[in-house]
Protein backbone atom coordinates (compact mmCIF):
# COMPACT_ATOMS: atom_id res chain seq x y z
CA UNK A 1 0.00 0.00 0.00
CA UNK A 2 1.24 3.58 -1.03
CA UNK A 3 2.10 6.13 1.92
CA UNK A 4 -0.17 8.30 -0.03
CA UNK A 5 -3.19 5.87 0.48
CA UNK A 6 -1.67 5.39 3.96
CA UNK A 7 -2.37 9.18 4.79
CA UNK A 8 -5.43 9.24 3.25
CA UNK A 9 -6.84 6.56 5.30
CA UNK A 10 -4.83 7.80 8.21
CA UNK A 11 -6.58 11.40 7.82
CA UNK A 12 -10.06 10.11 6.88
CA UNK A 13 -10.29 9.23 11.03
CA UNK A 14 -8.40 11.85 12.00
CA UNK A 15 -10.73 14.40 10.50
CA UNK A 16 -13.87 12.86 12.47
CA UNK A 17 -15.10 15.55 15.51
CA UNK A 18 -13.88 14.95 19.24
CA UNK A 19 -16.68 13.27 20.89
CA UNK A 20 -18.76 16.36 22.38
CA UNK A 21 -17.62 15.40 26.35
CA UNK A 22 -13.68 15.83 25.08
CA UNK A 23 -14.73 19.45 24.02
CA UNK A 24 -14.02 22.34 26.86
CA UNK A 25 -14.86 26.11 26.85
CA UNK A 26 -13.32 29.09 27.65
CA UNK A 27 -14.48 32.63 27.82
CA UNK A 28 -12.95 34.33 24.81
CA UNK A 29 -14.37 38.26 25.78
CA UNK A 30 -17.17 39.28 28.39
CA UNK A 31 -20.28 41.67 28.40
CA UNK A 32 -19.54 45.38 30.12
CA UNK A 33 -21.37 43.79 33.40
CA UNK A 34 -19.17 40.35 33.55
CA UNK A 35 -22.44 38.53 33.06
CA UNK A 36 -22.13 36.83 29.76
CA UNK A 37 -18.68 35.81 27.69
CA UNK A 38 -18.75 34.78 24.53
CA UNK A 39 -17.60 31.04 24.52
CA UNK A 40 -14.93 29.30 22.40
CA UNK A 41 -14.28 25.34 22.03
CA UNK A 42 -10.95 23.86 22.26
CA UNK A 43 -9.51 20.37 23.64
CA UNK A 44 -7.12 19.39 25.71
CA UNK A 45 -3.76 18.11 23.96
CA UNK A 46 -4.19 14.81 25.69
CA UNK A 47 -7.02 14.01 23.08
CA UNK A 48 -5.36 15.04 19.90
CA UNK A 49 -2.33 12.55 21.12
CA UNK A 50 -5.62 9.69 21.89
CA UNK A 51 -6.37 10.61 18.15
CA UNK A 52 -3.56 9.85 16.62
CA UNK A 53 -2.22 6.56 18.35
CA UNK A 54 -6.56 5.58 17.48
CA UNK A 55 -5.98 6.52 14.04
CA UNK A 56 -2.57 5.12 12.93
CA UNK A 57 -3.49 1.67 14.78
CA UNK A 58 -6.73 1.91 12.38
CA UNK A 59 -4.60 1.84 9.52
CA UNK A 60 -2.75 -1.71 8.47
CA UNK A 61 0.68 -0.94 7.83
CA UNK A 62 0.88 2.59 9.04
CA UNK A 63 3.97 3.45 11.06
CA UNK A 64 3.70 5.38 14.37
CA UNK A 65 3.29 9.02 14.17
CA UNK A 66 6.09 11.13 15.21
CA UNK A 67 6.63 14.56 16.27
CA UNK A 68 9.29 17.34 16.90
CA UNK A 69 10.04 20.22 18.17
CA UNK A 70 11.96 23.33 17.76
CA UNK A 71 12.26 25.25 20.60
CA UNK A 72 13.59 29.05 20.16
CA UNK A 73 14.10 31.93 22.86
CA UNK A 74 13.45 34.81 21.09
CA UNK A 75 13.66 37.60 23.60
CA UNK A 76 10.00 38.51 24.98
CA UNK A 77 8.74 35.28 24.31
CA UNK A 78 9.18 31.72 23.46
CA UNK A 79 8.25 29.94 19.98
CA UNK A 80 8.20 26.87 19.36
CA UNK A 81 7.57 24.97 15.74
CA UNK A 82 6.28 21.41 15.99
CA UNK A 83 6.79 19.12 12.63
CA UNK A 84 4.00 16.10 13.04
CA UNK A 85 4.60 13.36 10.42
CA UNK A 86 1.74 11.18 9.91
CA UNK A 87 2.30 8.65 7.44
CA UNK A 88 4.97 9.92 5.66
CA UNK A 89 3.38 13.57 5.55
CA UNK A 90 4.90 16.25 7.84
CA UNK A 91 3.02 19.12 8.25
CA UNK A 92 3.41 21.60 10.38
CA UNK A 93 2.31 24.28 13.39
CA UNK A 94 4.06 27.00 15.43
CA UNK A 95 3.21 28.52 19.02
CA UNK A 96 4.38 30.81 20.96
CA UNK A 97 4.20 32.16 24.66
CA UNK A 98 5.40 35.67 26.38
CA UNK A 99 7.92 35.70 29.29
CA UNK A 100 7.35 37.25 32.67
CA UNK A 101 8.68 40.07 32.59
CA UNK A 102 12.03 40.48 34.55
CA UNK A 103 12.15 37.23 36.20
CA UNK A 104 13.11 35.11 32.85
CA UNK A 105 10.87 32.43 30.96
CA UNK A 106 7.62 31.74 32.75
CA UNK A 107 7.68 28.41 34.07
CA UNK A 108 5.08 27.01 31.68
CA UNK A 109 5.82 28.77 28.92
CA UNK A 110 7.67 26.17 26.81
CA UNK A 111 5.02 23.97 27.11
CA UNK A 112 1.90 26.38 26.78
CA UNK A 113 3.98 27.17 23.16
CA UNK A 114 4.22 23.24 22.31
CA UNK A 115 0.89 22.50 23.23
CA UNK A 116 -0.18 25.61 20.80
CA UNK A 117 2.21 24.32 17.99
CA UNK A 118 0.91 20.63 18.28
CA UNK A 119 -2.38 21.26 17.68
CA UNK A 120 -1.77 23.88 14.94
CA UNK A 121 0.29 21.06 13.41
CA UNK A 122 -2.73 18.35 13.27
CA UNK A 123 -5.01 20.82 12.07
CA UNK A 124 -2.62 20.69 9.21
CA UNK A 125 -3.35 17.16 8.76
CA UNK A 126 -6.82 17.97 9.26
CA UNK A 127 -7.49 16.86 12.99
CA UNK A 128 -9.55 19.63 14.93
CA UNK A 129 -9.91 21.76 11.67
CA UNK A 130 -14.07 21.67 12.58
CA UNK A 131 -13.47 23.59 15.92
CA UNK A 132 -13.20 26.60 13.97
CA UNK A 133 -16.45 25.79 12.29
CA UNK A 134 -18.17 25.61 15.81
CA UNK A 135 -20.33 28.62 16.62
CA UNK A 136 -19.20 31.24 18.97
CA UNK A 137 -21.76 31.96 21.27
CA UNK A 138 -23.20 34.29 24.40
CA UNK A 139 -23.29 32.22 27.69
CA UNK A 140 -23.79 33.17 31.30
CA UNK A 141 -20.66 34.07 32.98
CA UNK A 142 -19.51 33.43 36.78
CA UNK A 143 -17.40 36.38 37.51
CA UNK A 144 -16.26 35.35 40.92
CA UNK A 145 -14.92 32.13 39.05
CA UNK A 146 -14.02 33.71 35.77
CA UNK A 147 -15.58 30.74 33.90
CA UNK A 148 -18.51 29.71 32.26
CA UNK A 149 -21.40 29.06 34.57
CA UNK A 150 -22.36 24.96 34.66
CA UNK A 151 -25.01 25.32 32.98
CA UNK A 152 -24.25 26.86 29.93
CA UNK A 153 -21.23 24.56 29.64
CA UNK A 154 -24.25 21.77 29.57
CA UNK A 155 -25.95 23.71 26.96
CA UNK A 156 -22.66 24.27 25.14
CA UNK A 157 -22.06 20.10 25.06
CA UNK A 158 -25.90 20.18 23.56
CA UNK A 159 -25.18 22.63 20.73
CA UNK A 160 -22.31 19.95 19.94
CA UNK A 161 -24.54 16.76 20.20
CA UNK A 162 -27.56 18.74 18.54
CA UNK A 163 -26.88 21.68 17.15
CA UNK A 164 -29.35 24.04 19.19
CA UNK A 165 -28.17 26.88 20.55
CA UNK A 166 -28.26 27.97 24.57
CA UNK A 167 -31.57 29.11 25.17
CA UNK A 168 -30.31 32.17 26.47
CA UNK A 169 -27.24 32.73 23.75
CA UNK A 170 -27.30 35.95 22.27
CA UNK A 171 -24.03 36.48 19.88
CA UNK A 172 -24.02 33.54 17.78
CA UNK A 173 -26.43 31.15 15.74
CA UNK A 174 -25.44 27.22 15.89
CA UNK A 175 -25.81 25.12 12.75
CA UNK A 176 -28.88 23.25 11.77
CA UNK A 177 -26.84 20.20 11.78
CA UNK A 178 -25.27 18.67 14.86
CA UNK A 179 -21.73 20.66 14.93
CA UNK A 180 -20.15 17.12 15.69
CA UNK A 181 -21.09 15.69 12.32
CA UNK A 182 -20.31 18.63 10.46
CA UNK A 183 -17.38 17.13 7.86
CA UNK A 184 -13.74 19.13 7.75
CA UNK A 185 -13.44 20.42 4.65
CA UNK A 186 -9.70 20.29 3.63
CA UNK A 187 -8.85 23.54 1.60
CA UNK A 188 -7.57 23.26 -2.04
CA UNK A 189 -4.04 25.18 -2.84
CA UNK A 190 -4.70 28.11 -4.82
CA UNK A 191 -1.53 29.15 -7.04
CA UNK A 192 -0.88 32.67 -4.86
CA UNK A 193 0.60 30.81 -2.43
CA UNK A 194 -1.98 30.62 0.23
CA UNK A 195 -4.92 27.71 0.88
CA UNK A 196 -8.68 28.11 0.20
CA UNK A 197 -10.13 29.98 -3.09
CA UNK A 198 -13.34 30.38 -5.08
CA UNK A 199 -16.10 28.96 -3.24
CA UNK A 200 -13.67 27.38 -0.32
CA UNK A 201 -14.61 28.45 3.46
CA UNK A 202 -12.99 31.71 3.97
CA UNK A 203 -11.92 30.30 7.52
CA UNK A 204 -9.75 27.66 6.27
CA UNK A 205 -7.51 30.23 3.96
CA UNK A 206 -4.52 30.37 5.36
CA UNK A 207 -2.19 33.20 5.60
CA UNK A 208 1.84 32.94 4.19
CA UNK A 209 3.12 36.51 4.75
CA UNK A 210 4.27 38.25 8.18
CA UNK A 211 5.94 36.64 11.33
CA UNK A 212 2.63 37.05 13.64
CA UNK A 213 0.54 34.87 12.46
CA UNK A 214 2.38 32.77 9.53
CA UNK A 215 0.86 29.93 8.59
CA UNK A 216 -2.43 29.88 10.46
CA UNK A 217 -5.89 30.16 8.92
CA UNK A 218 -7.91 32.77 9.18
CA UNK A 219 -10.46 30.96 11.09
CA UNK A 220 -7.55 30.89 14.10
CA UNK A 221 -6.76 34.49 13.57
CA UNK A 222 -10.26 35.09 14.15
CA UNK A 223 -10.38 33.38 17.35
CA UNK A 224 -6.92 34.45 19.11
CA UNK A 225 -6.25 37.91 17.20
CA UNK A 226 -9.52 39.27 15.96
CA UNK A 227 -8.14 42.88 15.56
CA UNK A 228 -5.54 40.97 13.04
CA UNK A 229 -8.71 40.14 10.99
CA UNK A 230 -9.53 43.84 10.44
CA UNK A 231 -5.52 44.26 9.67
CA UNK A 232 -5.90 42.11 7.06
CA UNK A 233 -9.13 43.76 5.25
CA UNK A 234 -7.79 47.00 4.88
CA UNK A 235 -4.06 45.71 3.79
CA UNK A 236 -4.08 42.58 1.71
CA UNK A 237 -2.85 42.98 -1.21
CA UNK A 238 -4.10 39.76 -1.93
CA UNK A 239 -8.16 40.36 -3.41
CA UNK A 240 -9.59 37.45 -2.51
CA UNK A 241 -7.56 37.11 0.73
CA UNK A 242 -8.66 40.35 1.80
CA UNK A 243 -12.32 40.00 0.87
CA UNK A 244 -12.48 36.68 2.99
CA UNK A 245 -11.24 39.00 5.80
CA UNK A 246 -14.30 41.42 5.70
CA UNK A 247 -16.68 38.78 5.42
CA UNK A 248 -15.20 37.24 8.95
CA UNK A 249 -14.01 40.96 10.16
CA UNK A 250 -18.30 41.41 9.38
CA UNK A 251 -19.05 38.04 11.44
CA UNK A 252 -16.92 39.73 14.44
CA UNK A 253 -17.94 42.94 14.08
CA UNK A 254 -21.85 41.41 14.28
CA UNK A 255 -20.88 39.27 17.54
CA UNK A 256 -19.54 42.55 19.34
CA UNK A 257 -22.79 44.68 18.42
CA UNK A 258 -24.82 41.11 19.62
CA UNK A 259 -22.80 41.64 23.49
CA UNK A 260 -25.17 42.24 26.20
CA UNK A 261 -24.89 45.94 27.14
Amino acid sequence: MSANTLYDQVTKILERPFAPADVQWKPQTTSRDKKRALAVPYVDPRVYTNRLDEAVAQVEGCPPWEKRLEIHDMGDRVAVICHLTIAGVTRSGDGECVKTAGKGIEPNAVTSASAQAFKRANVEHGLGRYLYSVPKVWVDYDQARRSITPQSLAQLKRMLETGEAPSSGGGGQASHRPAHSQASHRPARSGNGAQGGNGKDARAIIVKMGKKHRGETLGQIALEDPDYIEWLKDNWRWEEGRKAAEAIWGWIEKQQSAAPA
